[in-house]
């Protein structure tokens, strides 16, 4: 059985669709800085027990990750910003 919804308008969906990528925006944001966080809680562990090389070696990928991850937030936040990107608020009145 579908259920059809009838009588949306196209600004409430966009309003939804938004609402639905600021959500994902931050869980996004909260990733990159637990990332960013988790790799030097690594980074610092495996340096006391296995050696200053192989904590930065095991860190690096991680925090490679939270930094492009940040990049990215930014970039889009930006063209949100600007009015261009998927974050743009639709205001029709």
């Amino acid at each position: 059985m579908a259920i059809v919804e009838v009588g949306m308008s196209s600004y409430a969906r966009t309003s939804t669709r938004i609402e639905m990528l600021r959500d994902r925006f931050v869980n996004l944001s909260i990733l990159a800085f637990g990332l960013i966080i988790g790799g030097f809680v690594i980074r610092g562990f495996a340096r006391t027990t296995l050696g200053g090389q192989t904590g930065d070696l095991l860190a690096a990928p991680i925090i490679g990750l939270g930094f492009v991850l940040i990049v990215i937030l930014t970039a889009v936040s930006i063209l949100g910003f600007l009015g261009v990107g998927p974050l743009a608020d639709v205001d029709n009145g």
